[in-house]
């Protein structure tokens, strides 16, 4: 299996490296609410797409604590996607969808992912990168997106 990764628009041939910058993501430091809202960017096609929803249940799949439950469109492209809350904090990455179901996803929530990153050696990653400020609050919602774009890439497989 060859794995490609491709931000749309941009050469796929990997000969052009390019600065990485820390996305200007912040993990949500509270579990959200019931309730509340939140919207992800993916690419269930060939261009980037929106969607907002809600945290339907506090759990996931099959009572999984680790992970949300939430009602936003989700396809195949949208795994991997940041969940994040109206103040453009990240809440989760979305993991999902229950396919027996319409409108069920889950997510992993982000203090579990925050943790995990905090445990890994630190000559693999550097603690910096790791935003303690929300550089995303206070903007509205398009302003939000447009920053969030560049760090949201499309994963193509093949067989």
């Amino acid at each position: 299996m060859r794995r490609r990764i491709q931000r749309p628009g941009r050469s796929p041939c990997g000969r052009q490296r390019l600065p990485l910058r820390p996305a200007p993501l912040y993990a949500q430091k509270d579990p959200s609410r019931l309730g509340q809202e939140v919207f992800s960017m993916g690419y269930p096609r060939d261009e980037i797409v929106f969607g907002m929803g809600y945290i339907s249940a506090q759990t996931g799949f099959n009572g999984d604590t680790l992970a949300y439950q939430v009602s936003i469109p989700v396809n195949p492209g949208n795994s991997g996607a940041p969940l994040l809350d109206m103040n453009g904090e990240l809440i989760g990455i979305i993991t999902g969808r229950q396919s027996t179901s319409e409108g069920i996803a889950f997510a992993v929530k982000s203090g579990h992912l925050k943790r995990l990153l905090e445990e890994l050696p630190k000559e693999k990653f550097n603690r910096k990168d790791l935003r303690q400020k929300n550089q995303l609050l206070g903007l509205p919602r398009v302003e939000q997106a447009r920053k969030l774009e560049e760090f949201v890439y499309m994963v193509k497989v093949y067989n």
